[in-house]
């Protein structure tokens, strides 16, 4: 009778457990929107459908839009960190360590990959522009990295809000489109902008200090150089190190008492 009692019982314990924690992702949801401004990609939205996975929509179902976005910047990271044999151009030479940030590998899938974090929350400005800057001045895929920053920014624009969103989206799309145009060196007046937000990446400071280093500019490589000294990333962190002491040893006071 016990084991009978047991059984019916946990027969609606789980589905009893699905509905509350739904729920409560609910009420959190219109709790937070008494604070916050989310707006973001409609799920049932053909942009959304172009870019989500089954696992994507669970978890924006449930009021974890962010997470969702997060998992996606991650696997992103991941797959932009990482030597993929069949991505490797014909001829080019990849040793141990190489990869991201190096332009040898193609990655292919990394637009979708940026495409759907970026419209999985629209809020997560860094991204767009982190993988804007990677897919332009790395991977010289302009074009995408263009419809990327459009992308967000007729979303924005779409809003119709009070005051400015996502305004570095703009920025970065100035200095890109420069860059297609006129060159990349063309572009650094938009670029010096855009070091100056406090969540650009380091990646944008690391290739405006190489513009300056092969411009023979080493003033301002450096400086630019060392922005990147406390970085939290300890690839940047070693990079400007490395560039410094390059810089150092060019300019000649190495030699100087």
């Amino acid at each position: 009778m016990l084991y009978n009692k047991t059984k019916i019982t946990s027969g609606w314990v789980k589905p009893a457990l699905f509905t509350g924690f739904f729920l409560a992702s609910i009420l959190m949801q219109q709790q937070a929107q008494k604070y916050f401004t989310f707006r973001n990609t409609p799920l049932f939205s053909k942009d959304f459908s172009e870019v989500a996975r089954y696992s994507d929509f669970w978890l924006i179902l449930f009021g974890h839009r962010r997470i969702a976005s997060d998992i996606v910047f991650i696997q992103t990271l991941q797959y932009y960190g990482s030597i993929h044999k069949d991505e490797i151009d014909e001829g080019a030479k990849v040793s141990q360590g190489d990869g991201f940030g190096t332009g040898l590998v193609r990655y292919d899938k990394l637009f979708s990959y940026a495409l759907r974090c970026a419209r999985l929350d629209r809020n997560f400005e860094f991204a767009a522009t982190f993988m804007a800057a990677a897919l332009a001045w790395v991977q010289n895929r302009e074009n995408e990295a263009i419809f990327l920053l459009t992308d967000a920014i007729d979303f924005w624009d779409a809003q119709k809000m009070d005051t400015p969103v996502f305004y570095q989206a703009n920025l970065y799309l100035s200095a890109i489109a420069v860059r297609k145009e006129k060159g990349i060196a063309a572009s650094i007046i938009y670029m010096e902008k855009a070091i100056m937000y406090p969540d650009c990446p380091d990646m944008v400071k690391n290739i405006l200090a190489e513009i300056y280093m092969r411009e023979k500019d080493y003033k301002n490589a450096a400086r630019v150089v060392a922005m990147n000294i406390d970085s939290r990333d300890p690839i940047y962190r070693r990079k400007a190190r490395e560039k410094l002491e390059k810089i150092y040893n060019l300019t000649g006071a190495g030699n100087r008492k």
